[in-house]
């Protein structure tokens, strides 16, 4: 390959870091003025304002607001199994229970977050009305399912692992009745912290017990 070759494919790959840098500023800002002022309240300028770039450069990559919500809705599922993944690679694979933990406090962290809180009930209220939505929800189920599944068979090998996915699923409604059912409350408040340690008592036991 001559210098020249070189060059060019040392620009192309500086070129496409950049975009990928570009695409990730867009598609965080969008998810912080969902947080802020939900869907319906979202515009192209106001994404190009709170990015810092010219609302020419997001509609270069998103030339239209279905475009870019397709896109955010792929960004959210990416972000959150890099997080589950990350989680999973800091722990040791022969301490399944530790890696549980690990995972059931991520999860109700994010509950009582409220930036996680907004995000979350406008990103639900979005995958029930766009087909992306309901797509990209339905492998964040997938992938969080399949990871309870996974952590709760390793913990009792000789479970069936029917009943694993089964107990998964009761964990995943769990966690998804606590964040519906307490979005009135404070999550500083004493009734708050309660439900959180009781939902964290029962995952651990829908794992643990026979």
């Amino acid at each position: 390959m001559s210098d020249q070759e070189n060059t060019k494919k040392r620009r192309r790959a500086v070129k496409n870091i950049a975009s990928e840098v570009r695409i990730r500023q867009i598609l965080s800002a969008v998810r912080e003025l969902l947080i802020q002022d939900g869907y319906k309240r979202l515009t192209m300028q106001k994404v190009a304002d709170k990015a810092g770039i010219a609302v020419g450069h997001v509609q270069h990559y998103f030339p239209t607001k279905k475009i870019l919500l397709q896109n955010m809705f792929q960004f959210v599922s990416d972000e959150y199994i890099k997080q589950y993944n990350l989680i999973l690679e800091k722990l040791s694979t022969d301490q399944p229970e530790e890696s549980l933990k690990a995972i059931v406090d991520y999860i109700l962290g994010g509950v009582s977050n409220e930036n996680v809180r907004a995000f979350s009930f406008e990103f639900w209220a979005l995958s029930i009305r766009y087909p992306d939505g309901k797509t990209t929800m339905a492998t964040i189920n997938a992938h969080h399912q399949e990871v309870l599944a996974k952590l709760i068979h390793q913990i009792s090998p000789g479970r069936d692992k029917e009943l694993c996915g089964l107990r998964s699923i009761q964990a995943a409604s769990l966690l998804d009745g606590l964040f519906a059912h307490t979005l009135h409350l404070k999550t500083d408040s004493k009734k708050y912290r309660r439900l959180l340690e009781d939902t964290r008592r029962n995952l651990m036991r829908l794992a643990m017990d026979d």
